[in-house]
C-alpha cells in the first residue's frame, strides 16, 4: 500500500527536477552569450549588435523563467 505522504514527496521531487532543468537551461543561455561574444570578436558582421541583443535577451528570459518557477513552484 502507498503511504499517504507519497504524492507530496513525489510532487516535491518533480518540482526539484523542473527547477534543476530550468537552471541548466539558464546556464546554457549564459554559455550562448559567451559564444556570441567570442564569435563577434572573430567575425566582422553588420548584424553583430542584433545578435548580441538577442542572446542577452534570451539569457534574461531564461533567468526570469527560473525565478518565476522558483516562486511559483
Amino acid at each position: 500500500m502507498i503511504s499517504p505522504e507519497f504524492p507530496t514527496v513525489a510532487l516535491f521531487g518533480l518540482k526539484i527536477l523542473i527547477l534543476v532543468g530550468i537552471g541548466v537551461y539558464a546556464i546554457f543561455a549564459l554559455v550562448m552569450v559567451q559564444q556570441t561574444r567570442l564569435m563577434a570578436n572573430v567575425l566582422e558582421d553588420p548584424l553583430e549588435a542584433v545578435l548580441k541583443i538577442i542572446s542577452v535577451s534570451h539569457l534574461v528570459a531564461a533567468v526570469l523563467l527560473f525565478l518565476l518557477a522558483l516562486i511559483l513552484l
